[in-house]
């Protein structure tokens, strides 16, 4: 609350020319409050949330060396919301990066914070009239960051970026994705510059119906994959499970709110992959007296072929005598923060 009101105090000192802007910013102002607050929300309700915005990084993956410069850029797909703010928070390894600008992109027309850049996490907060909602997919911000020593560091929004949608007092994220800056000694003295992977179509969660076939025709060439992740959770103290995608351990996605209704998540990747480099994680574990938050990961879709979590080894997954301990325990329920690594399949 103490941040909000600094924005505030910061629109009302440079931004603000008139009395209609004074009223936006109000609005701007309600809308991302609104969202920080924990509140009680029926099943309706978050069945909405899962057509939530998803924000990502462009490009993907950089391969580049000690010294050299380059830009990411943060984007939006908005899906079907429609929305009036947005207030992201994203972090990186200072030993590796230097964050060294930030140009705020077009996608919002005002700025209520251009960007600070603290320690190893940068926040940005941008808005537009509420009268001029925006929906659609666009440039939020590029952000210019120097290679400082070889290492791999991967870019990640948090779990405080929040995205403000019209007619909702609910947090509208529901997916956000990662970027991976590789810094590299060269083998020659020849300077080189940055190569950089391209963005594939950002994650998609789409309602499925309750007779869902098996098997799934793959959309997808030689040279990439589509992973389907097929999930539902139980919520605690008014929040619904966290879930990540990992790809040889290196986060890749990050879906909110898994709602108590099954649902497809789904992640392209520009490389292929096997089921063997994937892990699927609990991230967000709650339990009181009165609640407990899980996760189910039914199964999941690799290019096609199904493979069903509780054949595979779990960190996470409860049992009478075993707790939360690691184990092959025959569910595919994630009761305590882990996750499901299907690299080791349960001999049958």
């Amino acid at each position: 609350m103490e941040r909000l009101k600094k924005i505030g105090t910061f629109i009302n000192k440079y931004i603000i020319p008139s009395a209609s802007v004074i009223l936006m910013v109000g609005v701007l102002y309600v809308s991302i409050n609104r969202i920080q607050k924990p509140i009680i929300i029926n099943k309706e309700q978050a069945a909405e949330t899962i057509q939530g915005s998803t924000i990502g990084f462009s490009p993907t993956t950089i391969s580049t060396i000690p010294g050299s410069s380059f830009d990411i850029q943060l984007i939006i797909d908005t899906k079907t919301e429609t929305i009036s703010a947005v207030d992201l928070f994203l972090t990186y390894d200072k030993n590796i990066l230097r964050a060294n600008s930030i140009s705020i992109g077009s996608f919002f027309p005002k700025v209520l914070n251009p960007g600070d850049v603290k320690d190893q996490a940068i926040n940005i907060v941008l808005g537009c009239d509420p009268n001029m909602p925006k929906n659609g997919t666009g440039i939020l911000a590029t952000v210019n960051f120097t290679a400082l020593s070889v290492g791999s560091a991967i870019l990640t929004y948090t779990n405080d970026s929040q995205v403000a949608s019209l007619g909702k007092n609910i947090n509208s994220l529901v997916t956000s994705l990662t970027s991976i800056v590789n810094v590299y000694l060269p083998s020659t003295s020849t300077p080189i510059p940055p190569t950089i992977t391209s963005l594939p179509p950002l994650s998609t969660i789409t309602p499925i119906p309750t007779n869902t076939p098996t098997t799934i025709n793959p959309t997808t060439s030689s040279n990439n994959s589509k992973i389907i992740i097929y999930a539902y959770g139980t919520r605690a103290k008014n929040q619904y499970p966290t879930m990540a995608l990992l790809i040889n351990d290196e986060t890749k996605a990050i879906f909110y709110q898994v709602i108590d209704k099954i649902r497809e998540f789904s992640f392209n990747s520009p490389t292929k992959i096997d089921i063997s480099q994937i892990k699927v994680a609990f991230t967000n574990d709650y339990a009181d007296s009165r609640e407990d938050r899980n996760l189910r990961v039914d199964k999941i879709v690799v290019d096609g072929t199904t493979y069903q979590s509780e054949n595979y080894y779990s960190i996470g997954t409860y049992g009478r005598y075993t707790l939360c301990k690691p184990g092959y325990k025959n569910s595919d329920w994630l009761h305590c923060k882990g996750h499901f690594d299907f690299s080791k399949q349960k001999i049958q």
